[in-house]
């Protein structure tokens, strides 16, 4: 009798497991495997980073040649890989990406702190079909496309 009762409360915490699990589960807009995430590129560099000169340049040059509605494979072509991809969930629990995100950083002094000023960065945010809808940076001299908000 003690055995069953084990048994049946391992099996019942084993899908209480699960079931949350799968409840709070990102539905959609599977990660690149070809593109790193923030962790792997964190890794990869060193802090106080700074971009190479020919990589800031290569962005500069061609930022113009992407907008809103530009695929994550144009955005590549122009600019090169990003330093990372990221993708975009609603607080929500349960519910599908909102899109994913491309961050070229020229200059990011702290790894583990984000900040609006002294990071500099061109990030570009990608609906759920992989279209370009919103390009922000803070770099001087290249403008913002598009919105948060733009569907």
């Amino acid at each position: 009798m003690r055995f069953l009762v084990q048994s049946c409360g391992f099996l019942l915490l084993t899908f209480m497991v699960a079931g949350c699990e799968r409840r709070h589960r990102p539905i959609g807009c599977p990660h690149d495997a070809d593109m790193r995430t923030y962790k792997q590129w964190e890794e990869a560099v060193r802090f106080p980073y700074t971009a190479p000169q020919a990589r800031q340049k290569r962005i500069v040059n061609n930022i113009e040649r992407v907008g809103v509605g530009s695929t994550k494979e144009e955005f590549v072509e122009a600019l090169g890989e990003p330093d990372y991809e990221e993708e975009m969930y609603p607080k929500e629990s349960n519910r599908p990406c909102i899109g994913s995100e491309f961050a070229y950083y020229f200059q990011k002094p702290d790894s583990d702190i984000v900040n609006e000023k002294r990071d500099k960065r061109v990030e570009a945010f990608f609906s759920p079909n992989g279209k370009a809808t919103w390009i922000w940076s803070n770099i001087t001299g290249i403008r913002e496309k598009g919105s948060p908000t733009t569907k």
